[in-house]
């Protein structure tokens, strides 16, 4: 009897205990989102190595006074050096790609914008992850990321070994209320307003 009242004991004090790990196990962390990513360049820094290659937006513009700021805002020169891709090396190219979906917010809103991202890709061609260093449209900024971590690229290679790049990649967009394609659409002239004249003597006169 004593050995089965000393088991109910350990059974009353472990049970919570028990149950309470169960529930910790059954609660899932929640899932990053791609806003969660973008916004924080911590999860693009994570993933370099103690060198980097640096492919600016435009050829032969080195590593400009506007992209070191972005690198080092970004933590990218606090985790690992950047160089450009040397002289000789084949830079990126794209294979395939998806248009934006630009919010109709902003298509219809007749607004101008712009986001700049930091894009990872592999040296298998893949966009493995990206930082979006500066925006003006938080929803803008997201649709090119949407569309961005689907692109497919023939991947940067130095004496014909692929290597994986960081890019400067830039979108623009101006929304003028006509259509999805952020284009001049006809102008729309208001509705003329008869003009009376003053000579004609007012109705029921």
């Amino acid at each position: 009897m004593r050995t089965i009242t000393r088991l109910l004991c350990v059974c009353l004090l472990l049970g919570p205990a028990l149950i309470g790990a169960a529930d910790k196990k059954e609660k899932k962390e929640p899932s990053l989102t791609l806003e969660d990513v973008i916004f924080d360049a911590s999860y693009l820094t994570k993933m370099l190595g103690p060198n980097t290659l640096i492919v600016p937006a435009t050829p032969n513009t080195g590593l400009s006074p506007e992209l070191m700021a972005a690198l080092n805002q970004s933590g990218v020169t606090a985790k690992s050096r950047a160089f450009l891709l040397p002289e000789g090396a084949q830079a990126p190219e794209v294979k395939s790609s998806l248009p934006y979906a630009f919010p109709k917010s902003l298509r219809q809103g007749k607004q101008e914008g712009h986001a700049r991202f930091l894009v990872l890709v592999g040296a298998d061609g893949a966009v493995k992850t990206m930082h979006c260093y500066d925006f003006t449209h938080r929803l803008f900024a997201l649709a090119v990321a949407k569309s961005l971590v689907k692109w497919k690229y023939q991947p940067a290679t130095i004496n014909g070994t692929a290597v994986p790049v960081v890019l400067d990649y830039p979108a623009e967009f101006r929304g003028d209320g006509y259509d999805n394609k952020f284009n001049s659409g006809p102008d729309r002239n208001p509705i003329e307003q008869p003009v009376r004249d003053p000579n004609r003597p007012p109705p029921g006169g």
